[in-house]
């Protein structure tokens, strides 16, 4: 029998044991754990203590946005709104069931970067700035792209929580060249190549994870290397239409779009993303914000909302992301506001051309046919 947590015995519970003992009875899959959230938040600390594994088949039965981004956070597979419907828990059960197929890549501890530190010739940290734009919207993703750079490298998969990758005896140009073998054609919704800064000699022993620190600290500020690899700008477009509205980039400096249509860039940065301003120009820019609820989504002075880019990476027919965004497209189209997704594959288009329109998205899945 699938595990309930937190522990009740409530009608609220009783609905939903009722519900999956119909799903199990009708041979679908069901998850090892369903979450149910309550008001002072123990859901969470349940859910805190499981492993991954156990976090990605599971689902959470959720009353707010706010779980459901915690769902997100945390990794929960499936999702649901309360009360519970068969439907809704069939599709958060197979959500759940294709999540638990996913790659994890942990960041490593220090007796992995100890191995790697105390065998090497020179040392080298592999990662993308500014850190704090891309892990905003990249998230984890940052973290998969590490490890499949270190698998081409055929190195040890030394991830840092920055997140960096620590390299050893390996070029520059060999990271560069191992870096466009696994990267798509376009790039759209990519951070672009990687940063390599070469760690110095007098740096990481003793103490590798500590003394690495400094060299973290560098890494953020040392921005000039960046200017020859530069973001290329990434095209927004509207769904159902394919058309393109505008574009975004890291840093404006001057860039002016491309063509028609607006262009957008990160200003400063939120509890869950960033604030951007967006316009046509050099004057009268708008204001709009990574938000993930329906408040953000009714702010008067906002013309649109954006899902912030972390959020958005993994959405889905009952998915924690995907019930998140279907609610504030929704909304979106009551108060006659685009609603902003980025970083989309395509599967995450298949499941917003469901969606009441318009959606504007961006990212490697999105179809560019039409300007």
């Amino acid at each position: 029998m699938v595990e309930l947590l937190p522990p009740a015995e409530d009608a609220r519970h009783a609905a939903l044991i009722n519900v999956l003992r119909h799903l199990e009875a009708s041979g679908h899959p069901t998850p090892t754990v369903l979450f149910v959230e309550d008001e002072n938040g123990s859901w969470r600390r349940h859910a805190a203590r499981r492993p991954v594994g156990d976090r990605r088949r599971s689902i959470v039965a959720a009353s707010s946005e706010g779980g459901l981004v915690d769902a997100v956070r945390l990794e929960i597979g499936g999702a649901l709104w309360l009360p519970a419907s068969t439907p809704a828990m069939e599709a958060a059960c197979e959500a759940a069931a294709s999540a638990s197929h996913r790659r994890f890549v942990p960041c490593a501890g220090e007796d992995l970067v100890e191995m790697v530190v105390a065998s090497a010739t020179e040392l080298r940290l592999v990662g993308w700035c500014p850190r704090l734009l891309w892990r905003r919207q990249l998230g984890r993703r940052l973290v998969d792209r590490l490890s499949l750079l270190a698998e081409r490298l055929r190195c040890v998969p030394a991830i840092l929580p920055f997140p960096v990758l620590l390299v050893a005896d390996r070029s520059e140009a060999e990271v560069e060249s191992a870096w466009r073998e696994i990267t798509d054609d376009g790039g759209v919704g990519s951070p672009g190549p990687p940063l390599v800064w070469d760690v110095p000699d007098a740096i990481g022993r003793p103490e590798p994870a500590l003394s690495l620190t400094p060299v973290l600290e560098a890494m953020e500020r040392e921005r000039g290397r960046e200017a020859g690899r530069k973001v290329p700008l990434q095209p927004v477009h509207e769904l159902p239409s394919g058309c393109r509205v505008g574009w975004w980039t890291p840093d404006l400096s001057g860039e002016e779009p491309p063509g028609q249509g607006w262009l957008a860039a990160p200003r400063a940065p939120t509890a869950v993303g960033h604030i951007w301003q967006l316009g046509t120009g050099h004057a009268d820019w708008e204001t709009i914000i990574d938000g993930v609820d329906l408040e953000d989504a009714a702010s008067a002075a906002m013309p649109l909302l954006r899902v912030p880019g972390w959020l958005a990476a993994d959405i889905g027919r009952g998915t924690p992301a995907g019930l998140l965004i279907e609610r504030l497209a929704r909304d979106g189209r009551r108060a006659g506001r685009p609603l902003w997704v980025p970083n989309v594959g395509f599967e995450g288009v298949q499941f917003l051309l469901s969606l009441p329109a318009p959606i504007w998205v961006d990212g490697p899945g999105v179809p560019r046919a039409k300007d």
